[in-house]
């Protein structure tokens, strides 16, 4: 989603979406078997462009209470009425009740998977922060490229690894020091 590589500061960057997920809630990490049990239910998540918008809503209403066809126009830097045909799909995929001219709100699956997949960019930005792979900026960059390839149901082990690493520092720094040439796994 190209909200997060404006949010770290890309000079095309609409005011409203400068450092939008920096004022995103602050969760504590998420319940591995809750993203267990919503992996095992068998029900399909949504397309990458409907991610970005479940994702983008769930943080807007955490932040706000609610969220409105221009706020996630503004926030995605898309036209209010390409907005505004995207939320019409999440509605009739069953993720947002949405009435014209009163604005939508999350159904309970909707908000489950605006939930997860804040949550999954979350694992993925505290795991390449710790791999120290270079600026905030980048970071998030690279977060956007991969995060849509991240089945939720398979985050279980790099949240526990992300949680191992911050529970043992001097661990990972020793990790971090210790040499490795390419090819020589």
């Amino acid at each position: 989603m190209l909200l997060y590589v404006q949010a770290a500061g890309d000079g095309n960057c609409p005011p409203a979406a400068r450092g939008f997920f920096q004022k995103a809630p602050n969760l504590r990490t998420p319940r591995m078997d809750t993203i267990k049990r919503f992996a095992e239910s068998g029900e399909p998540m949504s397309t990458p462009g409907q991610e970005d918008y479940l994702e983008a809503i769930w943080v807007l209403t955490e932040r706000k209470g609610y969220a409105r066809v221009t706020d996630l126009s503004e926030v995605l830097a898309i036209s209010p009425a390409s907005a505004s045909k995207m939320v019409r799909r999440l509605h009739e995929a069953g993720l947002l009740t949405y009435e014209r001219y009163r604005g939508f709100s999350f159904t309970s699956e909707g908000r489950k998977q605006g939930r997860l997949l804040y949550l999954r960019h979350r694992i993925l930005v505290r795991l390449l922060t710790q791999l120290q792979i270079g600026s905030e900026a980048d970071v998030l960059k690279i977060v956007e490229g991969i995060e849509h390839h991240f089945d939720v149901a398979r985050l279980d082990q790099l949240e526990r690894l992300v949680l191992y690493i911050e529970q043992h520092p001097d661990w990972w720094h020793q990790f971090l020091d210790s040499p490795m040439p390419l090819g020589e796994h």
